[in-house]
């Protein structure tokens, strides 16, 4: 990572300091890991400076991500969200071949935050807007992991015959 800042090789320092902080989420050091995503969307932007591309948008996405991802372990909800909802607008501008799926994913993981926090109707109308980003997309695994959890959040409700009927289909 040192040699990467060193030679101001922006795209590699992003890389190495993503998988440093995935790593550190690995280990439930959600502190270290979030200081390492910073680093990257530090270098992700230095490196988007000078290539503007999709893919570069996607791997500045992925950073925002794995933000998110760290705040969310840390109990820092509000902030998450907020790093999941600058992933998602990230993704929706990047041209490239997964950016779509990424985007849903970005916004799973808010709907996700929204129903831990106990506000089950609001995760269940996010995870019913993203289950048709996944059926736009094809992607039958997306599609019943956002039946399973508008089910799930169902069930928090208390509306289990509504939920066991989405986990019977």
């Amino acid at each position: 990572l040192a040699l990467f800042r060193a030679v101001r090789e922006w795209q590699g320092a992003g890389y190495a300091a993503d998988n440093i902080g995935d790593i550190q989420l690995r280990l439930s050091r959600g502190a270290e890991g979030l200081a390492s995503y910073d680093s990257a969307i530090v270098a992700k932007r230095a490196w988007l400076g000078a290539d503007s591309t999709g893919i570069a948008l996607q791997r500045l996405g992925q950073s925002m991500m794995g933000r998110g991802r760290a705040l969310d372990q840390l109990g820092r909800w509000d902030e998450a969200l907020a790093a999941f909802a600058e992933a998602e607008g990230i993704f929706s501008r990047a041209s490239t071949e997964t950016a779509a799926r990424d985007e849903a994913d970005a916004r799973a993981r808010q709907a996700s935050i929204q129903g831990n926090r106990g506000d089950y109707a609001r995760a269940i109308a996010t995870y019913r807007t993203t289950l048709q980003f996944y059926r736009d997309l094809l992607d039958r695994e997306g599609e019943a992991d956002q039946l399973d959890n508008i089910a799930f959040n169902l069930s928090r409700l208390g509306e289990h015959r509504a939920a066991i009927a989405l986990w019977d289909t």
